[in-house]
């Protein structure tokens, strides 16, 4: 008998056990996520990293592996979603190593051939399913209009955020593109955001960027000082010949009729794009009183190169240099680069701003067809 009650025991407390362990087991499942990557690319022995996204003096690797046959497989357990990147390479400290940046998060994660897109993306489960949309859709704009600009990008990306306020997809993409995007677009899918996920997963991801948005409102309420209709503020630089050389002092110059106040740097890629149309403006309307006051803010160590760089481009205009231009900036709610207003000498007022790309030449061309 005792025998028998001792089996029965045992046999009782091994049912519980498997019992107990069950819940554990279906949570595991649910929260497992696998990274299956395949493609010819792709070289055998390469070592595969998985780490996570996150500012860390150490790198965060979540899972390793080596490719084999072309093929690797990283796995885990996820309960909130993270960006994550998978480096491809022949150590974790090689120069030369293929990132792809993708969403972890529970489920079956997929990376094959690159299809000649901006980069290789990631999919099957919904955020990097979503993810990949937007990149092929981002793709097929710049393959259309090679010379994509900000009032063209923006307004594309917009909606992609909008439809994600409320994932970690809506979070990355504003992080990732909010830094030039127009004031109002940017304060209205930042307070979105907030609102979505201030007591969340990501409550401590948004209050970095609610932070931030408080500076953001600040400038807000500085440029609409500078929108049109009010007059301008005088600013001062230093010109290529070291001579101190005021905004006001240009906008008083006889025969000065509009002047055109620039903020730019030999650094932003944007800015020198704008530079051919700044030429054709500038001469096709020197000779009817108008004039360019181009203020970089490049740092006092890239000064040669700022001359440099009027000498080759040929910016024939008015030029000065502010190093300590933050205070500059400001004064104009200046978050980005390029911007720029239009004054009208006579009334020292502001007409207009941003006015980028062929725009400038078609608003000088109202202006001056006015006055004829």
């Amino acid at each position: 008998m005792m025998m028998k009650r001792k089996k029965r025991t045992l046999m009782a407390m091994l049912v519980m056990a498997i019992v107990s362990l069950m819940p554990c087991t279906v949570v595991g499942q649910e929260n497992k996520f696998t990274i299956t990557g395949k493609a010819s690319d792709f070289a055998d022995g390469k070592k595969v990293y998985l780490i996570k996204s996150v500012e860390s003096q150490e790198i965060p690797v979540v899972d390793s592996t080596v490719v084999r046959n072309h093929s690797f497989v990283l796995e885990g357990q996820v309960e909130t979603p993270y960006i994550a990147l998978v480096g491809v390479a022949d150590s974790l400290m090689a120069r030369e190593v293929e990132v792809i940046e993708l969403f972890v998060e529970p489920g079956e994660i997929r990376i094959g051939e690159w299809k000649g897109a901006h980069y290789r993306t990631a999919t099957g489960t919904p955020l990097n399913n979503a993810s990949m949309q937007f990149s092929q859709a981002l793709d097929s704009l710049f393959k259309s209009n090679q010379s994509v600009r900000p009032e063209t990008l923006y307004p594309f990306i917009y909606p992609y955020i909008k439809e994600n306020v409320g994932n970690l997809l809506g979070v990355y993409l504003f992080e990732r593109y909010e830094a030039s995007m127009f004031n109002d677009m940017r304060l209205e899918l930042a307070n979105d955001l907030y609102a979505a996920h201030k007591d969340g997963k990501y409550a401590d991801l948004i209050a970095k960027i609610e932070k931030k948005m408080e500076r953001e409102r600040q400038m807000a309420e500085l440029a609409k000082t500078v929108q049109p209709g009010n007059p301008y503020k005088n600013i001062s630089g230093e010109s290529t010949d070291g001579k101190e050389l005021s905004l006001k002092s240009i906008i008083e110059k006889e025969g000065n009729r509009y002047v055109l106040l620039e903020f730019w740097a030999t650094w932003c890629g944007p800015c020198m794009k704008e530079v051919p149309y700044l030429k054709e403006a500038y001469t096709k309307f020197r000779g009817k009183g108008f004039e360019i006051y181009s203020m970089s803010i490049d740092q006092e160590k890239d000064k040669n190169k700022w001359v440099q760089t009027i000498q080759e481009k040929g910016m024939e205009w008015t030029n000065v240099l502010r190093t300590d231009a933050k205070n500059t900036t400001e004064a104009y709610g200046v978050q980005g680069i390029p911007a720029n207003f239009l004054i009208d000498c006579s009334t020292g007022q502001i007409i207009a701003t941003n006015l980028r790309g062929n725009a400038l030449t078609k608003r000088m061309e109202e202006l001056t067809g006015k006055e004829l």
